[in-house]
């Protein structure tokens, strides 16, 4: 052996031979010992807004400019679970002290009372009484009702019928005329099916179930434990995208600010994010000339998603800012990110800067 190791030839061979065997072995550890770690893991991108280039008539005076706002958001991520619903519920109350309104849209609301009840079911009462229609009625119930009222002949179908209502007499039932179910009805069974809920349970019952799914401690009163739910239906809402940071608060103030990053150790997870709100300083003067800014419609949004938009952005509709609408855009920012089969940020790849859009000159006079 030693003979045969002295050859250089067979000292080349032997060091080949334990690359390879290396190379196998981390193969091997790779896509065995570690396949279900990185098949679990993908990118994906997060977008920051650019600010829009500004509009200025032929002397520099502004026409369409920009307002900087301040939205707070939070980042499950980056939140531990055994303290999400403490920062929860100190985010609110400190929003609350402050004046802020923040986004609520958890449809189980607590009466002066202390009784509960379902948003949807609120809803539905109130446009009975737009309709001047009895409480209670069911979706079955008011829509012949409106059929009578309104002299709909007995023998047109649902369809129909609902055609009529809304071209003729301009109501518009919210009501599934193929389930006839009325449609806040069907967002609620939805809601409860989201959180694995029996959907014949009341507004309580569901209630103190997510308190106890959420681990809402007894020592939290049910006011509190409702701000704490709010949070996390914001958080579930985001469904696998739970990398994205979730929206509590737009237009926030100054002094809010400042508290959240003088006491940032009391807020882990929260985050200001700068936006840029569209103004036009002078009114509706030119507003034909200008134009304004909207969502981009369904059949629009093939064309505007194949260049870099997202289904999110506003784009110029009418006037300057549509027909100017690429050199006004800018370039949105982006951050790559690693996350979990949760959806869940796990590390940031790489992040650039937004760049403004340009501004554009008129040939008009302002005065």
């Amino acid at each position: 052996m030693r003979i045969w190791l002295k050859d250089r030839h067979n000292q080349i061979k032997l060091f080949f031979l334990a690359l390879m065997i290396l190379l196998a072995g981390r193969l091997f550890y790779m896509t065995v010992v570690q396949g279900q770690i990185w098949g679990d893991l993908s990118t994906k991108t997060v977008y920051t807004s650019a600010p829009r280039g500004e509009i200025r008539d032929r002397y520099g005076r502004l026409l369409a400019g920009n307002k900087v706002s301040y939205a707070v958001n939070l980042v499950a991520a980056e939140v531990d679970e055994e303290n999400i619903n403490t920062v929860a519920l100190n985010l609110l109350t400190l929003l609350e002290q402050n004046g802020e309104t923040y986004n609520d849209d958890f449809p189980i609301i607590i009466a002066e009372d202390g009784s509960f009840y379902y948003s949807y079911d609120q809803e539905i009462e109130d446009w009975l009484s737009s309709q001047n229609l009895r409480s209670g009625l069911s979706a079955a119930d008011a829509f012949d009702a409106l059929r009578e009222r309104e002299g709909i002949d007995d023998s047109l179908d649902e369809y129909e019928a609902q055609s009529i209502l809304q071209n003729t007499y301009s109501i518009y039932p919210p009501i599934s005329v193929r389930k006839m179910e009325y449609t806040k009805r069907l967002e609620l069974n939805s809601f409860l099916e989201s959180f694995k809920l029996d959907e014949d349970l009341s507004a309580e019952e569901a209630f103190y179930e997510l308190r106890e799914k959420y681990e809402i401690d007894d020592s939290y009163s049910d006011a509190e434990a409702r701000k704490i739910l709010i949070i996390r239906n914001e958080l579930k809402s985001l469904g696998y995208k739970s990398y994205l940071p979730a929206e509590v608060a737009a237009g926030v103030s100054e002094q809010t600010i400042i508290t959240l990053e003088e006491k940032s150790y009391l807020y882990p997870g929260v985050e200001i994010a700068r936006e840029y709100v569209r103004t036009y300083p002078n009114g509706s003067t030119a507003c034909h000339v200008l134009g304004y800014l909207g969502k981009i419609s369904e059949s629009q949004q093939a064309e505007y998603l194949e260049k870099g938009y997202t289904s999110t952005d506003l784009i110029g509709k009418e006037g300057i800012e549509s027909y100017y609408e690429s050199v006004l855009k800018g370039k949105d920012g982006e951050k790559l990110i690693q996350v979990n089969v949760k959806g869940e940020q796990v590390d940031v790849i790489s992040e650039s800067d937004s760049v403004p859009g340009d501004d554009v000159y008129l040939t008009i006079d302002l005065e």
